[in-house]
């Protein structure tokens, strides 16, 4: 976990019990990775194009950091999660950014257009706290030790 362990995991969820129960789970599995949320897609974006990568933290002092993957629900206020899914994949800066749609549908058009339009994965979100500490622990274990992640590439968006 070199340089994408300070980078933070970027959640974009509405409800504060789910945000918080996904804080819960990640401690409870010993991720110590920082975490950032947004509570809708219009904040998610907004973020996201103002986030500076590491290298370029003397330009924008100011900048929120880049995130190492964003966890995204679906069912947001303002804009929804596949805007924000489109958004992130259709920009030259963000396109290989990981996300992960984490969500209460189990609809399968949902999954089908999550996967059509780039999502790395896509998660039914547990309802209880165990089954939710277990996937955090495993979702952590994929992204953050055995996938190599890829770097906040430069250029505007498309």
């Amino acid at each position: 976990m070199s340089q994408t362990a300070r980078r933070p995991i970027l959640i974009v969820e509405d409800s504060d019990e789910d945000f918080e129960a996904t804080v819960w789970a990640l401690g409870k599995a010993s991720i110590t990775i920082p975490v950032v949320r947004c509570k809708d897609g219009e904040q998610a974006i907004y973020y996201l194009e103002n986030a500076r990568a590491e290298e370029a933290q003397d330009e924008a002092i100011d900048a929120p950091p880049f995130p190492a993957i964003v966890f995204l629900d679906l069912n947001l206020p303002r804009s929804d999660g596949n805007e924000v899914l489109t958004h992130i994949k259709a920009t030259r800066r963000l396109r290989s950014l990981p996300v992960i749609v984490i969500t209460t549908s189990k609809l399968r058009r949902d999954v089908q257009s999550c996967y059509r339009l780039g999502a790395n994965s896509f998660v039914v979100k547990p309802v209880s706290m165990v089954k939710l500490r277990e996937l955090m622990a495993v979702l952590a274990e994929y992204w953050f030790s055995l996938v190599l992640l890829p770097e906040p590439e430069s250029g505007d968006g498309d």
